[in-house]
């Protein structure tokens, strides 16, 4: 899970690696910043159609936009396991409703939505989750707004995710409650911003297949960060910006099962650029330093060179090609025993890099590929994994209401850790239906 903040357009970190897993949490962030709206900020898939897009339903300023979707996918290796894995089929359904001011200035978005999966043969995996998020912008002049949000989601812990719990009988139930607030100003060719995240995390206690409890509320915390920015127009098109982010990692929870304290604080300095060259390539790069402190010394350090990046080139008006890395440091409960010890890993750092192409087939039938890599490089213990995620998608749209899509993922993790590497195939068919 990601918990820092990075400032610009970048909303990079985890969000990368947890794609296919986090449906709920790709909707935290209902309201977007001006420039996004600029179609030349904006991939294939992302810029409106006026033919086939929602109309939504009048309630007077504002318009509401119900949703419902129906899938049906079958995942080749439901625990992510290295041997003696167990298919199946599972049938999701994820109803939402979003609504979103009409206004010529200022804007407020609401989005409330569930998911619900249901296994055809292993019902230990069944789950469902709720989003409820809002947020809004206050307009102080054209390229100066504040901008807010809070949010609370009910999620469950992917089987494939590092800290996932072999022998719980069901996936790990956790909270988060988070806001957040932003100020930009950029106005001029000297440009400032500062955003600020508060994130609650709350995981419920876990059942072992023998009815024992595993303990997960010593993962419980609250993660305060804080990002100030300032930008340079070096010349039109390319802007210089610094930006530092610190953050405070505190754990409710003195100390965790092995009698470590879990809790930290770090910082990210970083300098890049952001780019929009004739309206075809834009987007930001950046390079940095960052690093962990742990409160308990027996933790070592996370630190390293930090970097990230998001470019969207639209080669023509069909076809679009981004490419979107960063390096994090993540938090984990992963530990190495000698003997009758334990030793902690205080985290890792998450190296990703992301490479997507999207391409409009018709004006209703759209179709994107990606190739993801992720390293993880955990410290504190001898671990390190390797990521590979390909995926492909395609999307009729039958009307303003309707569309159908297919979806075929393929994820291989390898590790110099015995009984961690998987391979895993899910294919996906579905129905959405909005207003």
């Amino acid at each position: 899970m990601r918990v820092k903040l990075l400032g610009g357009h970048l909303a990079l970190g985890a969000a990368i690696v947890l794609a296919v897993a986090a449906d709920a949490a790709r909707a935290q962030q209902v309201q977007q910043a001006p420039e996004a709206t600029i179609p030349e900020r904006q991939s294939v898939f992302e810029r409106a159609r006026p033919d086939y897009d929602p109309l939504g339903i009048r309630l007077g300023s504002f318009l509401a936009y119900p949703t419902a979707r129906l899938a049906e996918t079958f995942d080749s290796n439901v625990f992510a396991t290295t041997n003696n894995t167990r298919n199946d089929f599972y049938t999701t359904f994820n109803p939402g409703v979003a609504i979103r001011s009409d206004w010529n200035v200022h804007s407020v978005a609401l989005q409330a939505s569930s998911l619900t999966k249901r296994y055809t043969s292993l019902v230990s995996e069944n789950i469902t989750n709720l989003l409820v998020a809002g947020s809004g912008r206050l307009d102080i002049l054209r390229d100066i707004y504040v901008r807010g949000g809070a949010g609370y989601q009910l999620l469950h812990e992917d089987r494939s995710s590092p800290d996932s719990l072999v022998t719980g009988k069901k996936p790990v139930e956790y909270h988060v409650t988070s806001a957040n607030l932003g100020y930009v100003h950029e106005a001029a060719r000297l440009g400032a911003r500062v955003d600020a995240t508060v994130d609650s995390y709350s995981f419920n206690n876990a059942t072992s297949n023998t009815g024992a409890t595993l303990i997960q509320k010593d993962r419980d915390r609250i993660v305060y960060a804080i990002t100030p920015r300032v930008s340079y127009e070096i010349v039109p098109g390319y802007h210089a910006f610094a930006q530092a982010s610190g953050n405070l990692r505190d754990y409710v929870a003195k100390t965790d099962q092995r009698g470590f304290h879990r809790s930290s604080h770090g910082y990210e300095a970083d300098v890049g650029t952001a780019i929009d060259l004739t309206h075809v390539i834009n987007g930001e790069v950046y390079v940095g330093y960052l690093s962990q402190y742990y409160d308990d010394t027996r933790l070592p350090t996370n630190r390293g060179v930090g970097f990230g990046g998001n470019l969207l080139w639209n080669v023509t008006q069909l076809t679009s090609l981004r490419a979107t890395m960063a390096r994090t440091i993540e938090e984990t409960t992963q530990f190495a025993s000698f003997g009758a010890a334990a030793v902690d890993a205080s985290g890792y750092i998450q190296s990703a890099v992301k490479l997507t192409a999207e391409h409009e087939l018709l004006r209703n039938v759209l179709l994107s590929a990606y190739a993801s890599y992720v390293n993880s490089n955990y410290n504190g213990i001898n671990r390190t994994d390797d990521q590979y995620e390909a995926n492909i998608e395609g999307r009729y749209l039958i009307n303003r209401i309707l569309t159908v899509s297919a979806d075929f993922t393929y994820t291989k993790r390898e590790s110099n850790v015995i009984g961690v590497a998987y391979d895993r195939a899910i294919g996906m068919l579905a129905l959405r239906a909005g207003f």
